[in-house]
């Protein structure tokens, strides 16, 4: 199985670049704090051929999206008060999206990553969506970048099963990968 240390230190390379290094650190902080489960997912499942970018892509679009969720929630903005930590934090959230739109463009995952976006956004202005979603989404586009297949109904299904049975948390990556062993498995990596 894949090392989650893995995951998040080729995350942190694929932000070394970025400048401040204010700006950096928060970035590496944020990068540290969610599951790094999507990541691990998309080592397990793909192939060797830019691997890092792909790991890399999809951590940074979950985690800019769940630094973003958090500042949401916790609403660290007091009216007109200034709030630097919560201003760095933003602006973390939004170059590490970015950065992953920039890793995983010319991958099958491209599209799946504008869906998770667009779904994250929604939920956020209040639809139906419930809050898991983000989770859901992470793992969908995690298989998806790994296995440069789109997402099936089936797929969708077992990853909502997932989330739903650790109470909205992104599981362990063995767990995702036992669950998603079998017949979903068999149609993208026949044989195997």
């Amino acid at each position: 199985m894949a090392d989650p240390a893995r995951v998040r230190a080729v995350t942190t390379a694929a932000m070394a670049d970025v400048t401040p290094p204010a700006l950096r650190e928060q970035i590496r902080s944020v990068i540290e704090a969610p599951s790094a489960t999507p990541g691990a997912i998309v080592l397990a499942y793909s192939p060797p051929t830019e691997l890092d970018r792909r790991v890399a892509g999809v951590q940074l679009v979950y985690g800019g999206l769940w630094a973003t969720r958090e500042l949401i929630v916790t609403a660290p903005w007091d009216g007109d008060t200034p709030n630097e930590t919560a201003d760095l934090k933003a602006l973390a959230a939004n170059t590490m999206v970015a950065r992953g739109f920039e890793l995983l463009a010319a991958t099958a995952a491209s599209v799946q990553a504008v869906k998770t976006v667009q779904t994250f956004a929604r939920s956020q202005r209040g639809a139906t969506a419930p809050a898991a979603t983000l989770e859901v989404d992470a793992l969908t586009l995690a298989v998806v970048a790994g296995c440069e297949e789109p997402a099936t109904t089936e797929l969708t299904a077992q990853l909502e099963a997932l989330v739903q049975d650790t109470d909205g948390a992104i599981p362990e990556p063995e767990a995702v990968l036992e669950r998603l062993d079998g017949a979903w498995t068999e149609t993208i990596h026949p044989g195997d």
